[in-house]
């Protein structure tokens, strides 16, 4: 566990917010980015997962791109997730595999329902993709392995910013 002495003198987290907008095949979509920076590990441990969940854990490079884009193209359907979609296998392995990534799969008895991606570097760490699939919504899963993904960056030694 990540001893906190160093960071006391620091606020517990800040953040930003920006718009973005992109075009579909079918619209323009404008979006908002949130940005919130943890500078402090939580105090409390992750809650256990429910009954019948467990998670995979996947540290590059052995992150299959294929596994990535499935998981991607599953929980980003309804959200308008298509920017790796679009892309090549090469770019995407590029990606999956840069040194400090980490994949997690939530499964629920037995098959994919969610994931998040972690990319730890040097002192920070990046939450770069969290969701949950269509089906796996309104099960209390979300908050757990929210803060599965929190709790496993901040595991990382080294790290001053999440």
């Amino acid at each position: 566990r990540r001893a906190t002495g160093g960071h006391q003198n620091r606020p517990p987290a800040s953040s930003y917010m920006h718009r973005r907008t992109i075009c579909t095949s079918s619209r323009a979509l404008e979006y908002t980015v949130s940005h919130l920076v943890m500078h402090n590990p939580p105090a409390m441990r992750a809650p256990a997962m429910p009954s019948g969940a467990t998670l995979l854990c996947s540290n590059a490079p052995s992150i299959p791109p294929w596994y990535f884009r499935a998981l991607y193209r599953e929980v980003g359907r309804a959200h308008e997730w298509t920017d790796w979609l679009r892309r090549s296998d090469a770019e995407l392995e590029s990606f999956v595999t840069a040194p400090g990534t980490i994949l997690t799969t939530l499964l629920l008895d037995g098959a994919p329902r969610g994931f998040y991606m972690l990319r730890c570097e040097q002192a920070s760490a990046e939450l770069l993709y969290f969701g949950l699939t269509p089906d796996a919504l309104g099960r209390q899963l979300g908050g757990p392995l929210l803060r599965h993904a929190v709790q496993a960056a901040w595991e990382e030694p080294r790290l001053q910013a999440l």
